[in-house]
């Protein structure tokens, strides 16, 4: 009664009231007008469709039967596809959808199995009864396999085809790379697996010309992994595959560009190749400036295997980065207690002798190394050994002339104490504080002003002593490394090593070639 008195005072609110109301009724109905529409057009145009295509009709020809209309609603339900252009395809109905569908799931199931694989025998069986039972062989299957047989190459005879099932395996991948429309990565994962396994996969041995051709092309499209794997495949493959070096020039080019950001264990790979291959020094300059340069910001965590590759390039090609030869030694001694023998064996003793090659001596990185293969000395492999003594011949010679040497004070009972070593211009002290000398003539020798002061050495005519302005008299002693050098000495005659010093400085892969020739 209240609302009825209320509306009658207010007339107003009252048609208000009504005009909401119809407005409601009034869209209500334009809503099931226009489903009403779309679902009659719907029809039609199934009809339609039907009627032109000739199918799904009942068997009087004049109703589309009931399985019909489902299955073109279900057809023209469908969002249309997009093509790359924003124009609408047309939507067609693919009876083969089915069949393609479950090729691809075979295709994945087997790439899933070999990448899981528990061993060889298993991945082969299992790619073998896949293609035997239709499963198309592609790109990722090739990869898969390839890397499954590198990374397990220990488990493999001498000959890969004494696996069963490596036959049909190869013969998938040869016909495979046969295809010139393959990405990079597909390349160069070959190149590398091939080249680790090039001397038990012989059937395999056809594809490295096909990688060869495809790869020539693209280079400036390699990232870098991808050219270290190709840096190192034609590296370790240098006198069986030497035409593959047809592929440096680019190689080099690109490597400058990608350098900066490869991480170590690239970097890694890419020196050593650069170290073993004889590439043209104007030609790699800039190759081995942009890995000198990368490696530098690095060298916090660079292992040994990482210094000793950047101490090698350095060698090489003789142009040293300066921070990289101030820096390298205090890392050596810092990291030489965790190095293990092999580590020890392989990368301390190249340190050793690329800083050789440079002459730039550091006294407590020889010291440190000296230590460390003491410990191992009957595992040193024979370049080790020639490398060896050859850098600790460099710098503590037996024989010596000139001030370069070591140098002690005779004391009570004519005992010798170690008072200092010279090599070249630098003196490093027993204190391990270290001096530069400026030599005056052939005889005589200044030290660097020190506390404002500056004491002059004299070397007498035998070139045994050498008596400084302060009055304090040394006499030549015996090399730091008397005992040391001595073992190395040992070792090259009963090895029959003692002539073959002299090729130490090849590097340890070239020495063997030039053994081994």
């Amino acid at each position: 009664d209240q609302d009825i008195v209320f509306c009658e005072d207010y007339p107003w609110l009252s048609a208000m009231k009504e005009i909401t109301l119809s407005s409601i009724k009034f869209f209500t109905l334009v809503v099931s007008l226009v489903h009403f529409f779309v679902t009659r057009v719907a029809d039609l145009r199934a009809i339609i469709v039907t009627w032109l295509s000739g199918q799904h009709s009942c068997q009087d020809g004049k109703k589309l039967s009931t399985a019909g209309n489902k299955l073109m609603a279900r057809t023209l339900s469908k969002t249309p596809e997009v093509s790359s252009e924003g124009q609408v395809r047309p939507a067609i109905f693919k009876p083969h959808a089915a069949t393609t569908q479950n090729e691809e799931t075979s295709a994945r199931v087997l790439t899933q199995r070999l990448t899981s694989a528990k061993s060889l025998e298993s991945a082969l069986m299992e790619l073998e009864r896949a293609l035997a039972s239709g499963t198309t062989f592609n790109h990722f299957h090739a990869t898969a396999m390839l890397c499954l047989l590198a990374h397990r190459s220990h488990e493999m005879p001498m000959r890969a085809n004494a696996l069963c099932g490596y036959d049909v395996a190869a013969n998938a991948i040869c016909k495979l790379y046969e295809k010139e429309d393959l990405n990079e990565g597909t390349l160069c994962c070959a190149f590398w697996a091939i080249s680790t396994l090039y001397h038990k996969v012989p059937e395999l041995h056809g594809v490295l010309p096909l990688i060869n051709r495809s790869l020539a092309p693209r280079v400036d499209d390699l990232n870098s992994r991808h050219v270290q794997s190709c840096m190192w495949a034609i590296a370790t493959l240098r006198k069986e595959q030497p035409t593959l070096r047809q592929l440096l020039p680019s190689l080099l080019r690109r490597l400058e560009i990608v350098a900066s950001s490869m991480d170590s264990r690239d970097l890694s790979y890419c020196m050593w190749s650069m170290g073993v291959l004889k590439l043209d020094e104007m030609q790699s300059r800039g190759a081995a400036e942009a890995l000198q340069d990368a490696s530098c910001r690095m060298l916090s965590v660079f292992g040994t295997r990482e210094l000793a590759q950047l101490s090698w390039l350095m060698a090489s090609f003789g142009t040293p980065h300066t921070m990289a030869l101030l820096r390298i030694p205090t890392l050596v001694c810092q990291k030489i207690a965790k190095a293990t023998d092999r580590m020890a064996t392989l990368d301390l003793t190249q340190i050793a002798l690329a800083y050789a090659v440079l002459e730039f001596w550091n006294h407590a990185m020889m010291q440190a190394i000296a230590e460390r293969i003491k410990k191992i000395n009957n595992n040193l492999t024979d370049w080790g050994v020639c490398a060896l003594a050859d850098a600790f011949g460099t710098f503590y010679p037996s024989t010596s002339s000139g001030f370069t040497g070591t140098w002690g004070v005779t004391g009570g009972e004519n005992e010798t104490s170690t008072r200092g070593i010279i090599y070249g211009n630098l003196l490093e002290l027993n204190t391990r504080d270290q001096a530069e000398l400026v030599f005056i003539g052939d005889r005589c020798c200044e030290v660097s002003k020190r506390k404002g002061k500056s004491i002059t050495g004299t070397l007498n005519e035998m070139a045994l002593s050498i008596t400084w302005s302060n009055g304090e008299v040394w006499t030549r002693s015996r090399p730091a490394f008397a005992n040391f050098q001595n073992f190395l000495s040992w070792e090259l005659r009963r090895r029959g090593l003692t002539s073959k010093v002299k090729w130490a400085r090849r590097g340890p892969e070239r020495y063997l070639d030039d053994v081994n020739a």
